[in-house]
């Protein structure tokens, strides 16, 4: 009975993540985890600390890698590239003729 009535009068249940804490650290409970202060930085959006790592692991501006010379891309630019950059030849070591990238990792 008095173990509940402690429990009643000095700690809070988090209406967001359901987290039971002293009354006295809610403000430092929101300001850690529910505060919007921790910025992608790929999309330059804001996010709380619970979710920040999932978003950066899936988030649409997440930069690609060139197939063809491992270089890091916008996903709006990767498409491009990777066409320019598997145009580009190199002299195939069995007949010596130059043959653009792309042709020679098809053969891979």
């Amino acid at each position: 009975m008095l173990h509940e009535a402690y429990c009643f009068k000095y700690t809070k249940k988090c209406e967001i993540c359901g987290e039971v804490f002293n009354v006295d650290e809610l403000e430092d409970h929101n300001d850690e985890f529910h505060k919007l202060s921790y910025e992608c930085h790929y999309c330059f959006e804001m996010f709380n600390k619970q979710d920040i790592d999932y978003h950066l692991e899936f988030c649409s501006n997440k930069p690609h890698y060139c197939i063809y010379c491992s270089l890091q891309l916008s996903p709006s630019d990767i498409h491009e590239h990777e066409d320019l950059c598997g145009s580009k030849t190199e002299q195939c070591a069995n007949c010596e003729k130059f043959i653009p990238i792309k042709s020679k990792l098809s053969y891979l």
